[in-house]
């Protein structure tokens, strides 16, 4: 959704923002592999210690 440029500036900005290139997507990849995403999601939020091994209706995909 990002050019390059602009995703370096969000990366020097947020200190725990990460960028993930998915090939083949248009503007909407949560609507078209929603697993993928969710798993993307999922690993980011866990590994910056948002989620709990007790978290509610978290799954792994």
């Amino acid at each position: 959704m990002f050019d390059a440029s602009h995703q370096l500036a969000l990366e020097d900005e947020l200190s725990k923002a990460k960028s993930f290139h998915m090939d083949g997507f248009g503007r909407n990849p949560h609507w078209e592999d929603a697993e993928m995403v969710s798993a993307v999601l999922h690993d980011f939020f866990r590994d910056h210690y948002c989620l709990t091994a007790s978290s509610a209706g978290m799954h792994r995909f």
